[in-house]
């Protein structure tokens, strides 16, 4: 076999030297010596067996020119198998989507490209693609199982992750005044009325920075260490909300998940004074069920102390949250996701304590030319434990226990073709509206935000 394919590569750099390289992209009736593009195929592919990577690089480029879409596609595949093979991952992932931005659907190529980002120990991004494979039906029982085996081996040698944001967002402190522009009062002596704070806006930079390291004992044994900050800086000072956020404890490895047990400590800044201290506990899982099915769960406790002892002589208590989230692969290039919380805040003035609960849906896809577009809703409620005293929009004075229904949807476009030294830009268009029966707690508020999202 070898014998007639090095006869073939005499004949082909010898034609190359009478014709050129761009013969590889005729077809076979060109000519009676030329090879065809399969032939040119085959040669490459003995080239790359050898570990000749230059002479089979040489060929797989010329075929990039073919006029058979097939040709093309497997020249750019095995290209990023030269690369792989060359342990230049990122050149080879560049060959990689080069394909999958006009055919999203090919799971092959979607399979090598979370081999290579396993490879590159980018385990968050190979997990995402084996995942997006797993839905593709067709999948061989040996594939499957190889999946499998390979999600089981990012839980047990991920040893840090590391995600940093940018970018810019409108701010506004719509949600911080009334909806209305003034408040009235009716008394004995006739009804008075104040001027409220004018609704403002703005643009605002957030930046944000947020990483585990995760520590090895065993196999399945490890601690994690959680650090993270957030930054949005505003023109207006009152809207500038700046936090930090440390976590710390045990995780244990299985085969199809991971579970985890942490001491927190956050600490907040708002208007750029001190804002709160909250230190808790929190238990999260992530695990498998099924092939397309995975899992996320999670359970926090926090202790709220506020700097100001005005703030603090009313809204000091804890505050506990559960959550779960389900994602489910429906093809290899797209996925649903769905989830439901509760929240449970107790504040020492018993009014402000509330019961904040609901449920989320979002759908994931990919489309040619590397477009992704994730669409996720949002419904909560929050119910409030005890009547307070209120001003109607009649000027009278009367009690009430606050309810408010808060509805949330956001559309996030991306392409990963912008993509620059690994930074992804994203815009994400985000509604919200809450309607609370206290008028002066509703609004209703559009915003358009672009960020830039790194993973290290």
């Amino acid at each position: 076999m070898y014998t007639y394919l090095r006869l073939l590569a005499i004949l082909f750099f010898c034609q190359s030297l009478i014709i050129g390289w761009p013969t590889l992209a005729m077809s076979e009736e060109t000519t009676a010596h030329a090879l065809s593009n399969l032939e040119a195929l085959s040669l490459a592919d003995a080239f790359l067996a050898e570990d000749k990577f230059a002479e089979a690089e040489k060929i797989y480029q010329a075929l990039r020119s073919s006029p058979q879409k097939e040709i093309v596609i497997e020249a750019l595949f095995k290209l990023g198998t030269l690369s792989a093979v060359q342990k230049n991952y990122t050149r080879a992932i560049q060959f990689y989507f080069e394909i999958l931005n006009s055919h999203p659907e090919l799971t092959r190529v979607r399979l090598e490209l979370a081999r290579t980002y396993f490879s590159d120990t980018d385990y968050e991004n190979a997990e995402f693609h084996f995942r997006l494979a797993q839905g593709d039906k067709n999948l061989p029982s040996e594939v499957k199982e190889n999946i499998t085996r390979f999600l089981t081996a990012i839980y047990s040698q991920k040893n840090w992750d590391l995600v940093g944001t940018f970018g810019a967002l409108p701010e506004s402190n719509i949600n911080k005044v009334s909806g209305n522009r003034e408040e009235c009062i009716n008394t004995i002596y006739g009804t008075f009325c104040r001027r409220l704070p004018g609704k403002e806006s703005g643009v605002g930079l957030r930046a944000g920075l947020h990483g585990n390291y995760y520590q090895r004992l065993s196999k399945n044994f490890s601690f994690r260490h959680t650090a993270g900050f957030s930054v949005v800086d505003h023109r207006m000072s009152s809207n500038d909300d700046n936090s930090i956020f440390l976590a710390s404890g045990p995780r244990l490895m299985f085969n199809n998940g991971e579970l985890s047990l942490q001491a927190t400590y956050a600490r907040r800044w708002a208007a750029n004074d001190e804002y709160s201290i909250a230190p808790g506990l929190r238990l999260e899982t992530t695990f498998d069920i099924g092939r397309n099915l995975s899992l996320d769960m999670g359970a926090a406790w926090e202790k709220n102390d506020y700097a100001d002892n005005y703030i603090n002589s009313l809204l000091h208590g804890d505050t506990t949250s559960v959550y779960t989230e389900a994602r489910y692969v429906l093809t290899n290039k797209s996925f649903v996701s769905s989830g439901l919380n509760y929240i449970d805040e107790n504040t020492r003035v018993n009014s402000y304590s509330n019961n904040m609960y609901g449920g989320s849906l979002g759908y994931f896809n990919e489309f040619p030319w590397g477009i992704s577009l994730y669409l996720k809703a949002s419904l909560n409620q929050v119910q409030y434990k005890d009547a307070s005293l209120y001003i109607t929009d009649s000027g009278d004075i009367k009690e009430k226990v606050r309810c408010d229904n808060i509805f949330s949807s956001m559309v996030r476009f991306s392409n990963r073709n912008w993509q620059y030294l690994g930074f992804s830009p994203a815009v994400s268009y985000i509604y919200t509206d809450r309607n609370s029966n206290i008028n002066n707690y509703s609004y209703d508020n559009h915003r358009i935000e672009f960020s830039i999202r790194k993973i290290f």
